[in-house]
């Protein structure tokens, strides 16, 4: 759906969009438009944390990071190294 890309792109590359289906959308079991639709209404509910807005570009703790997503009872971090590579709600 081109209005569904068009609203996504305002906040995310394409070149974000691409990946975030390659690794994982493609395995969500749903269409690419249902995937990057709850994606989208869950990011347009939950928002962006101030921590990661004021923080772009630098390094944030894993413990912060867990906290401004409401705790390890919310949501599972996955790191590589320093880096993460997936947060999960649970």
């Amino acid at each position: 759906d081109q209005d569904l890309l068009k609203e996504l792109q305002k906040y995310i590359s394409l070149r974000l969009l691409n990946h975030e289906w390659k690794k994982h959308g493609s395995c969500a079991g749903m269409k690419q438009e249902e995937y990057f639709t709850k994606i989208f209404d869950l990011s347009k509910k939950l928002g962006t944390p101030e921590i990661i807005q004021k923080n772009i570009g630098n390094s944030v703790g894993y413990s912060e990071l867990v906290k401004a997503y409401g705790g390890e009872k919310y949501v599972n971090l996955l790191c590589e190294t320093e880096i993460i590579n997936d947060i999960k709600q649970q």
